[in-house]
């Protein structure tokens, strides 16, 4: 009796239908989807919600893009309302000295004005040139004094020093002398001026100097001499040679490669000038030799 209930109960419990949450190997439930769709919502696509990262963007290549930075305006000259830039040339001529101030320009052209001290001012003259550069105006200051000695062998020497002014004249001061004892030379000098471009405005005389051996007597001596240029050339001058070689020499010529070697700028200011009539200040290339 026992063996046919128990038979009964397991033939029950066979055909019982489990629940759901009981049923082995069960999938979950899915996700909710849209209406009238049986795939489960995707999440939205893109960075996640916040603040982006700092930093240049890079190309494909890793570099930063390029390109200007927002609101700034390429270099160049600045145009005035209503109006076109005025490009200074890259020098002017003074036109007027008053009190320290200095005006320059050209004949039908725009003019700068500049402050000068007054031991440079007084000497500075109109027709003279100004080299402008930038925002400078750079002037020759005159007197231009220089001095250039030379070696013209073991014990003959030459010295000659220089003083140009801005009237022109040329006022020059040259020693000869050696140190042999039985034998003397003769020496020659001579002086080039010459503008910005290195060319000639002026050549002096060739002066020829001769001593003696220092136990014949006049084995040194000293000479003064003086020249003028003409005035339209002075207010050129940016440099000065002075070559002085032994005699007799075969060719003045053959020293014009020497003259690069003892060529000299001379001294100059510069100050920062203030525009005139509208002017503006250029910014091409340097105008000054160096």
């Amino acid at each position: 009796m026992k063996n046919l209930m128990y038979g009964v109960l397991a033939a029950a419990l066979m055909t019982f239908p489990l629940a759901a949450q009981d049923k082995p190997n069960q999938k979950p439930d899915k996700p909710p989807g849209k209406p009238g769709s049986s795939k489960p919502e995707k999440p939205p696509s893109g960075k996640p919600p916040g603040d982006k990262p700092t930093g240049d963007k890079k190309s494909p290549a890793g570099k930063p893009p390029i390109g200007k930075p927002p609101g700034d305006k390429p270099p160049g000259d600045q145009k005035p309302p209503g109006g076109r830039a005025v490009q200074l040339p890259r020098h002017l001529n003074i036109a007027a000295v008053s009190g320290g101030v200095v005006t320059a320009g050209d004949t039908s052209g725009p003019k700068i004005q500049f402050k000068s001290s007054s031991e440079i001012a007084k000497n500075l003259f109109v027709g003279q040139t100004v080299w402008v550069e930038g925002n400078k105006a750079t002037v020759v200051v005159f007197p231009i004094e220089m001095r250039r000695r030379k070696d013209l062998g073991s014990a003959d020497k030459m010295e000659t020093m220089v003083r140009v002014s801005n009237t022109g004249i040329i006022a020059g001061r040259t020693r000869t002398w050696t140190a042999e004892a039985l034998r003397g030379f003769h020496g020659a000098v001579k002086v080039y001026i010459k503008d910005e471009r290195g060319n000639d405005l002026y050549i002096t005389q060739h002066r020829r100097y001769g001593v003696n051996g220092t136990t014949m007597g006049n084995s040194d001596r000293t000479e003064t001499w003086e020249e003028r240029m003409p005035d339209a050339m002075v207010g050129k001058v940016r440099s000065i040679a002075i070559v002085q070689l032994r005699s007799p020499q075969s060719s003045w010529d053959a020293s014009v490669d020497k003259i690069r070697d003892v060529l000299e700028l001379a001294k100059t200011a510069s100050e920062i000038y203030s525009n005139v009539a509208g002017a503006s200040g250029s910014s091409g290339s340097p105008a000054v030799p160096r």
